[in-house]
């Protein structure tokens, strides 16, 4: 991602680019001040790759897979997508429904999140957030979300390797 720009005491201009997840990379760690290096910058105007989607619920599963063998922390994987949907900050909508009909719900939307249960005299009420999935997500989206499950592969200690981006 551009951060910015400024030009140095010597007139030359100095851009930063955020590269999120490689901190770890070997080619980035064996990179030598005042060498020159050559790249390409592109701006990235197409929609997400099935590359990206591929990745994200490989990782997904792998994340659910390491927590299921968590006593305090057992997820199935449209827990994880649901999780990493939230620290995201996905676009989402507020929705009451009854718990009768939450299952036709649960149908035709995946990525939902119980809020809170309301109980009127025992009609019973779920106050959900219903996340817009990553189909409906625009490549600036797409990216946060990937690195966002990239993040939380690491946080548990699954391995990415820069394979997995190519």
């Amino acid at each position: 991602i551009y951060t910015r720009k400024a030009i140095n005491e010597d007139g030359d201009t100095e851009i930063t680019f955020t590269i999120k997840g490689f901190a770890d990379n070997e080619i980035i760690k064996e990179l030598q001040k005042g060498t020159l290096y050559r790249f390409k910058a592109s701006e990235v105007k197409s929609q997400r790759t099935t590359q990206q989607n591929r990745l994200m619920w490989a990782l997904l599963e792998e994340i659910a897979e390491r927590d299921n063998g968590n006593l305090y922390q057992s997820q199935d994987v449209w827990d994880v997508y649901v999780e990493a949907l939230e620290r995201a900050q996905a676009k989402f909508e507020i929705v009451d429904i009854s718990a009768n009909a939450y299952p036709m719900l649960k149908e035709h939307y995946r990525a939902i999140q119980i809020l809170n249960t309301i109980d009127f005299d025992g009609n019973v009420t779920y106050r959900c957030k219903i996340f817009y999935g990553s189909s409906k997500l625009d490549v600036k989206e797409m990216a946060k979300l990937l690195d966002i499950v990239i993040i939380m592969a690491q946080e548990r200690g699954i391995p990415i390797t820069t394979n997995d981006y190519e």
